[in-house]
């Protein structure tokens, strides 16, 4: 009935103009518009802008996609005027990648679906984009302030290996010798040492942690029998000026398949689990320096509990 009284009351008048605009979307609309009479129109256009809306995908809610780039925006860090800084030491962590928490940062070991491992990530900043610069370590491994920037030359030394490989000659059989270059992969690096800094912010009177640098691990295996020799610390990266290429790298979030956070967000949101290897003090050592491993893992977790005591003594009257 609705359609016999626009059909007997139809007027021969121009479509309006927006009949061509919505007509793109669907040709029903524009008949509709054209049959109707023009008091009815806007009643019309709500209704069919109101189903355009609810139909239209939104893609934003999701979030980045595996081979989507970040927004690239680092999460702001709180500042903090000198003046508020009523206490302040520095602790050095390690993050063991072979526990279960922390093997977002060696997983994938190869690139796939958008997504690399952190030892890869920095690879390619170092080398690719050049986006990030490196810092020795020192002759001993403990020079962690940023006085020696690595050139490219010396990188490329740290990052490749020469190995010598004994093959058999095709021609007569004998033992050749052949020198392969290596390139350090992500199942080589056991860990990541990264050093930050705790203190009180005496404003808002709460304990704060800022990350100042962090440094990939490399285990070293003898070479003959395979037996596990230690580790060594290939490069230092200043974490501030890091964390703005690191707001790209995109990294999987185990309770999500929709949300990828970066490598940004992990660090600031903790998301990782680290013993502590050192703690500032008037020696300028670890706890392995002076303890057996056992006592160090046992001082490590008193020297935790300590920094949690620390913001509740502040509570204290």
């Amino acid at each position: 009935m609705f359609y016999d009284e626009l059909r007997s009351k139809r007027r021969a008048i121009r479509p309006p103009f927006f009949c061509f605009i919505l007509g793109g979307l669907d040709m029903r609309c524009c008949i509709m518009l054209y049959r109707s009479r023009v008091k009815q129109a806007p009643r019309v256009l709500f209704f069919l802008f109101s189903a355009f809306i609810l139909t239209v995908p939104s893609y934003g809610q999701y979030g980045p996609g595996p081979d989507q780039i970040l927004d690239g925006t680092p999460v702001p860090r709180h500042a903090v005027r000198d003046n508020d800084l009523l206490w302040l030491t520095t602790v050095w962590r390690r993050i063991d990648v072979r526990q279960k928490m922390n093997q977002n940062f060696c997983f994938p070991q190869s690139p796939t679906q958008g997504r690399m491992s952190l030892f890869e990530f920095i690879k390619r900043g170092l080398l690719e984009e050049r986006v990030l610069t490196a810092y020795s370590p020192g002759s001993l491994g403990d020079n962690d302030m940023f006085t020696d920037p690595l050139n490219r030359d010396e990188l490329l030394n740290i990052l490749r290996e020469e190995k010598i490989v004994l093959t058999p000659s095709l021609e007569d059989g004998s033992i050749d010798t052949v020198r392969v270059e290596e390139w350090i992969a992500t199942e080589d690096i056991i860990g990541f040492d990264i050093k930050e800094r705790w203190f009180i912010d005496a404003e808002k009177s709460v304990l704060r942690v800022g990350i100042i640098s962090i440094a990939p691990v490399q285990a070293i295996y003898d070479g003959e029998t395979g037996e596990f020799r230690g580790t060594k610390t290939l490069f230092w990266l200043n974490y501030n000026e890091a964390r703005y290429a690191m707001a790209k790298w995109p990294i999987y979030d185990r309770h999500n398949d929709l949300q990828y956070i970066s490598y940004d967000d992990l660090f600031a949101q903790r998301k990782f689990d680290a013993g502590i290897t050192k703690v500032s003090n008037v020696y300028d050592r670890s706890l392995i320096e002076y303890l057996d491993p056992k006592d160090a893992l046992y001082q490590a977790l008193l020297e935790h509990e300590k920094l949690r005591e620390r913001e509740l003594d502040m509570w204290a009257y």
